[in-house]
Protein backbone atom coordinates (compact mmCIF):
# COMPACT_ATOMS: atom_id res chain seq x y z
CA UNK A 1 0.00 0.00 0.00
CA UNK A 2 1.15 3.33 -0.84
CA UNK A 3 -0.39 6.67 0.28
CA UNK A 4 0.08 9.96 -1.18
CA UNK A 5 -1.15 12.75 0.36
CA UNK A 6 -2.38 15.66 -1.46
CA UNK A 7 -1.01 18.24 0.53
CA UNK A 8 0.94 18.42 4.14
CA UNK A 9 0.60 20.96 7.18
CA UNK A 10 2.76 21.32 9.62
CA UNK A 11 1.69 18.38 12.25
CA UNK A 12 1.97 15.81 8.73
CA UNK A 13 5.39 14.81 9.83
CA UNK A 14 3.73 11.66 11.26
CA UNK A 15 1.09 9.45 10.39
CA UNK A 16 -1.03 7.41 13.08
CA UNK A 17 -2.92 4.34 12.11
CA UNK A 18 -6.05 3.10 13.77
CA UNK A 19 -6.73 -0.03 11.85
CA UNK A 20 -9.71 -0.58 14.28
CA UNK A 21 -11.74 2.36 12.63
CA UNK A 22 -11.66 3.42 9.18
CA UNK A 23 -8.70 5.47 8.83
CA UNK A 24 -5.53 7.48 10.14
CA UNK A 25 -4.95 10.99 10.89
CA UNK A 26 -2.38 12.76 11.76
CA UNK A 27 -1.39 12.53 15.60
CA UNK A 28 -2.67 15.32 18.02
CA UNK A 29 -0.18 17.68 19.86
CA UNK A 30 0.43 16.55 22.93
CA UNK A 31 -0.92 18.58 25.80
CA UNK A 32 -1.13 22.35 24.67
CA UNK A 33 2.20 22.75 22.99
CA UNK A 34 1.90 23.42 19.40
CA UNK A 35 2.77 21.14 17.28
CA UNK A 36 7.04 21.04 15.51
CA UNK A 37 7.90 22.18 13.19
CA UNK A 38 8.36 18.83 10.36
CA UNK A 39 11.89 18.02 9.46
CA UNK A 40 10.93 17.52 5.98
CA UNK A 41 10.38 20.81 4.11
CA UNK A 42 7.90 18.98 1.46
CA UNK A 43 5.25 16.09 1.15
CA UNK A 44 6.74 12.37 0.86
CA UNK A 45 5.50 9.13 -0.60
CA UNK A 46 4.61 7.38 2.77
CA UNK A 47 5.07 3.53 2.09
CA UNK A 48 3.62 1.06 4.30
CA UNK A 49 1.94 -1.99 4.96
CA UNK A 50 -0.02 -3.91 7.47
CA UNK A 51 -2.61 -6.94 7.69
CA UNK A 52 -6.08 -6.67 8.17
CA UNK A 53 -7.59 -9.35 10.13
CA UNK A 54 -10.62 -9.55 7.66
CA UNK A 55 -11.45 -8.30 4.76
CA UNK A 56 -12.60 -4.28 4.57
CA UNK A 57 -12.04 -0.86 3.43
CA UNK A 58 -10.41 1.75 4.70
CA UNK A 59 -10.28 5.38 3.74
CA UNK A 60 -7.27 7.70 3.47
CA UNK A 61 -8.12 10.57 4.96
CA UNK A 62 -5.04 12.42 4.54
CA UNK A 63 -5.30 12.30 0.80
CA UNK A 64 -9.50 11.22 -0.03
CA UNK A 65 -8.36 8.35 -1.49
CA UNK A 66 -10.39 4.68 -0.92
CA UNK A 67 -7.85 1.80 0.33
CA UNK A 68 -9.39 -1.51 -0.34
CA UNK A 69 -8.14 -4.46 1.87
CA UNK A 70 -8.98 -7.98 1.43
CA UNK A 71 -7.14 -10.95 2.99
CA UNK A 72 -5.09 -13.46 1.11
CA UNK A 73 -6.90 -16.22 -1.24
CA UNK A 74 -5.84 -19.01 -2.36
CA UNK A 75 -6.38 -20.19 -5.91
CA UNK A 76 -9.22 -22.66 -6.77
CA UNK A 77 -8.16 -26.35 -7.37
CA UNK A 78 -9.60 -28.94 -8.12
CA UNK A 79 -9.09 -32.25 -5.91
CA UNK A 80 -6.94 -34.98 -8.67
CA UNK A 81 -8.85 -38.55 -8.83
CA UNK A 82 -7.18 -40.69 -6.48
CA UNK A 83 -6.15 -44.21 -6.52
CA UNK A 84 -8.47 -46.37 -4.51
CA UNK A 85 -6.52 -48.68 -2.04
CA UNK A 86 -7.76 -52.47 -1.92
CA UNK A 87 -9.91 -53.80 0.60
CA UNK A 88 -8.49 -56.29 2.86
CA UNK A 89 -9.30 -57.98 6.37
CA UNK A 90 -5.58 -58.62 7.09
CA UNK A 91 -4.36 -57.06 9.64
CA UNK A 92 -1.66 -55.35 7.67
CA UNK A 93 -1.24 -55.08 4.01
CA UNK A 94 1.82 -52.74 2.03
CA UNK A 95 0.58 -51.82 -1.51
CA UNK A 96 2.86 -50.49 -4.54
CA UNK A 97 0.60 -48.58 -7.02
CA UNK A 98 0.92 -50.94 -10.50
CA UNK A 99 1.72 -48.23 -12.51
CA UNK A 100 4.63 -47.30 -10.85
CA UNK A 101 8.11 -47.04 -12.19
CA UNK A 102 10.55 -46.83 -9.35
CA UNK A 103 13.98 -44.72 -10.71
CA UNK A 104 17.16 -44.35 -8.81
CA UNK A 105 16.99 -40.83 -6.49
CA UNK A 106 13.33 -40.66 -7.46
CA UNK A 107 10.00 -40.62 -5.42
CA UNK A 108 8.57 -44.16 -4.84
CA UNK A 109 5.10 -44.08 -2.78
CA UNK A 110 3.56 -47.52 -1.24
CA UNK A 111 -0.13 -47.16 0.38
CA UNK A 112 -0.69 -49.52 3.23
CA UNK A 113 -3.90 -50.73 4.83
CA UNK A 114 -4.36 -52.14 8.67
CA UNK A 115 -7.38 -53.14 10.36
CA UNK A 116 -5.72 -51.37 13.37
CA UNK A 117 -7.17 -48.26 14.66
CA UNK A 118 -5.93 -45.21 16.05
CA UNK A 119 -7.14 -42.57 17.94
CA UNK A 120 -4.23 -39.81 17.13
CA UNK A 121 -2.25 -41.69 13.93
CA UNK A 122 0.44 -38.86 14.50
CA UNK A 123 1.20 -40.23 17.48
CA UNK A 124 4.17 -42.23 17.90
CA UNK A 125 3.18 -43.80 20.80
CA UNK A 126 0.07 -44.56 19.47
CA UNK A 127 0.56 -46.02 15.71
CA UNK A 128 4.16 -46.92 15.58
CA UNK A 129 3.89 -48.28 11.90
CA UNK A 130 7.36 -48.32 9.84
CA UNK A 131 8.53 -49.88 6.48
CA UNK A 132 11.52 -51.41 6.76
CA UNK A 133 13.60 -51.89 3.34
CA UNK A 134 16.21 -54.12 1.43
CA UNK A 135 18.53 -52.68 -1.07
CA UNK A 136 20.16 -54.38 -3.53
CA UNK A 137 23.58 -54.83 -2.11
CA UNK A 138 21.71 -56.44 1.16
CA UNK A 139 21.64 -53.17 3.56
CA UNK A 140 18.75 -52.33 5.47
CA UNK A 141 16.58 -49.41 6.56
CA UNK A 142 14.07 -48.29 8.41
CA UNK A 143 11.49 -45.54 7.61
CA UNK A 144 8.01 -44.42 9.52
CA UNK A 145 5.25 -44.72 7.53
CA UNK A 146 2.60 -41.55 8.07
CA UNK A 147 -1.00 -40.84 7.89
CA UNK A 148 -1.67 -38.69 4.92
CA UNK A 149 -4.90 -36.43 3.98
CA UNK A 150 -4.84 -34.67 1.06
CA UNK A 151 -6.36 -31.23 0.64
CA UNK A 152 -7.55 -28.65 -2.08
CA UNK A 153 -4.87 -25.74 -2.73
CA UNK A 154 -7.27 -23.87 -0.11
CA UNK A 155 -6.16 -26.46 3.02
CA UNK A 156 -9.76 -26.38 3.70
CA UNK A 157 -11.74 -28.97 1.70
CA UNK A 158 -10.53 -32.93 2.15
CA UNK A 159 -9.42 -34.92 -0.91
CA UNK A 160 -10.41 -38.50 -1.03
CA UNK A 161 -10.05 -40.18 2.42
CA UNK A 162 -6.81 -39.83 4.87
CA UNK A 163 -4.76 -42.97 4.82
CA UNK A 164 -1.07 -44.68 5.44
CA UNK A 165 1.50 -44.07 3.24
CA UNK A 166 5.53 -44.52 2.88
CA UNK A 167 7.77 -43.23 1.04
CA UNK A 168 11.39 -44.12 -0.32
CA UNK A 169 14.34 -42.43 -2.38
CA UNK A 170 16.46 -45.59 -3.45
CA UNK A 171 19.66 -44.31 -4.25
CA UNK A 172 20.82 -48.11 -6.10
CA UNK A 173 19.69 -49.38 -9.21
CA UNK A 174 18.19 -53.29 -8.39
CA UNK A 175 16.06 -55.28 -7.21
CA UNK A 176 14.58 -54.02 -3.49
CA UNK A 177 12.32 -55.58 -0.72
CA UNK A 178 9.87 -54.02 1.51
CA UNK A 179 7.74 -54.97 4.26
CA UNK A 180 5.45 -53.08 6.96
CA UNK A 181 5.62 -53.58 10.58
CA UNK A 182 3.29 -52.31 13.07
CA UNK A 183 6.03 -52.30 15.98
CA UNK A 184 3.48 -52.14 18.97
CA UNK A 185 1.77 -55.16 17.71
CA UNK A 186 4.19 -57.32 16.03
CA UNK A 187 2.18 -57.19 13.14
CA UNK A 188 4.48 -57.74 9.72
CA UNK A 189 3.22 -56.97 5.98
CA UNK A 190 4.04 -59.86 3.29
CA UNK A 191 7.06 -58.46 1.64
CA UNK A 192 6.92 -56.38 -1.54
CA UNK A 193 9.86 -56.60 -4.19
CA UNK A 194 10.36 -54.05 -7.49
CA UNK A 195 12.89 -53.04 -9.47
CA UNK A 196 14.73 -49.79 -9.26
CA UNK A 197 16.09 -48.56 -12.79
CA UNK A 198 18.61 -46.08 -13.80
CA UNK A 199 18.23 -42.22 -13.92
CA UNK A 200 19.67 -39.00 -14.98
CA UNK A 201 19.24 -37.50 -11.63
CA UNK A 202 21.99 -36.28 -9.48
CA UNK A 203 21.32 -37.63 -6.40
CA UNK A 204 21.23 -36.22 -3.15
CA UNK A 205 23.09 -33.01 -1.59
CA UNK A 206 26.12 -33.94 0.58
CA UNK A 207 29.20 -32.64 1.89
CA UNK A 208 31.57 -33.19 -0.46
CA UNK A 209 34.01 -36.01 -0.06
CA UNK A 210 37.05 -34.20 -1.30
CA UNK A 211 36.40 -31.17 0.37
CA UNK A 212 34.28 -30.56 3.59
CA UNK A 213 34.07 -27.63 3.07
CA UNK A 214 31.19 -27.27 0.25
CA UNK A 215 28.31 -29.57 -1.13
CA UNK A 216 28.43 -32.16 -3.76
CA UNK A 217 25.59 -34.06 -5.39
CA UNK A 218 26.25 -37.89 -4.83
CA UNK A 219 27.30 -38.13 -9.06
CA UNK A 220 30.28 -35.65 -7.64
CA UNK A 221 29.17 -32.79 -8.99
CA UNK A 222 29.48 -30.02 -6.59
CA UNK A 223 26.53 -27.93 -5.27
CA UNK A 224 26.61 -24.51 -4.59
CA UNK A 225 23.62 -22.78 -3.47
CA UNK A 226 22.28 -19.35 -5.06
CA UNK A 227 18.32 -18.49 -3.70
CA UNK A 228 16.55 -16.03 -1.78
CA UNK A 229 14.33 -15.64 1.23
CA UNK A 230 11.13 -15.85 -0.11
CA UNK A 231 9.17 -15.98 3.28
CA UNK A 232 5.33 -15.50 2.47
CA UNK A 233 3.12 -14.43 -0.25
CA UNK A 234 1.44 -11.60 -1.19
CA UNK A 235 -2.16 -12.39 -2.42
CA UNK A 236 -2.38 -15.67 -3.48
CA UNK A 237 0.34 -18.33 -2.40
CA UNK A 238 -0.02 -20.71 -5.56
CA UNK A 239 0.25 -18.13 -8.31
CA UNK A 240 2.88 -16.19 -6.00
CA UNK A 241 5.22 -18.99 -5.04
CA UNK A 242 4.46 -20.57 -8.78
CA UNK A 243 5.49 -17.11 -10.68
CA UNK A 244 8.44 -16.78 -7.72
CA UNK A 245 9.84 -20.25 -8.06
CA UNK A 246 9.96 -20.05 -11.80
CA UNK A 247 11.85 -16.85 -11.93
CA UNK A 248 14.15 -17.96 -9.78
CA UNK A 249 14.76 -21.73 -11.79
CA UNK A 250 14.85 -19.13 -14.78
CA UNK A 251 17.87 -17.34 -13.71
CA UNK A 252 20.06 -20.38 -11.96
CA UNK A 253 18.65 -19.98 -8.40
CA UNK A 254 18.52 -23.40 -6.25
CA UNK A 255 17.80 -22.68 -2.98
CA UNK A 256 14.10 -20.70 -1.04
CA UNK A 257 13.65 -19.65 2.41
CA UNK A 258 9.98 -20.31 3.57
CA UNK A 259 8.89 -19.45 6.53
CA UNK A 260 6.53 -22.15 8.51
CA UNK A 261 4.96 -18.93 10.38
CA UNK A 262 1.69 -19.90 12.41
CA UNK A 263 -0.49 -17.30 10.51
CA UNK A 264 1.09 -18.59 7.04
CA UNK A 265 1.53 -22.48 6.71
CA UNK A 266 1.78 -23.44 10.61
CA UNK A 267 1.46 -27.09 11.85
CA UNK A 268 1.11 -27.20 15.03
CA UNK A 269 -1.28 -24.88 17.34
CA UNK A 270 -1.46 -23.70 21.03
CA UNK A 271 -5.22 -24.25 21.08
CA UNK A 272 -5.17 -27.93 19.69
CA UNK A 273 -2.04 -29.82 21.36
CA UNK A 274 1.25 -31.28 20.49
CA UNK A 275 0.76 -33.62 17.69
CA UNK A 276 -3.25 -33.56 17.39
CA UNK A 277 -3.28 -32.64 13.65
CA UNK A 278 -6.71 -33.58 12.95
CA UNK A 279 -7.63 -30.75 15.96
CA UNK A 280 -5.83 -28.19 14.44
CA UNK A 281 -6.63 -29.48 10.59
CA UNK A 282 -10.74 -29.01 11.31
CA UNK A 283 -10.27 -25.53 13.44
CA UNK A 284 -7.33 -23.96 11.42
CA UNK A 285 -7.28 -25.54 7.84
CA UNK A 286 -4.18 -27.75 6.58
CA UNK A 287 -1.50 -26.66 4.04
CA UNK A 288 -0.34 -29.25 2.09
CA UNK A 289 2.65 -27.36 1.37
CA UNK A 290 3.86 -25.67 -1.92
Amino acid sequence: MRLRPKRCSRADNNLVFDLQGDGFQPPPPAGNQAPKSPTLTRCSVFPSSFFPIKPAAFTCKACGQPLKSQLPGATTVVCPVLPAIPATSSPLELYLPSDAQPQQFGLVEFDLATTTVFKNPFDPDQADLVVHYTAPNGKTMTIPAFWYQAYDATGSSPCGKPGWKARLTPTLTGQWRAQAELVSQHILSDKVSFQVTASTSKGFVRLNSNNPHYLAFDNGETFFPIGLNIGWWQSDPLKDYQRWMDELHQNNGSIMRVWMADWSFGIEWNDTGLGDIPSACARHGCWTGI
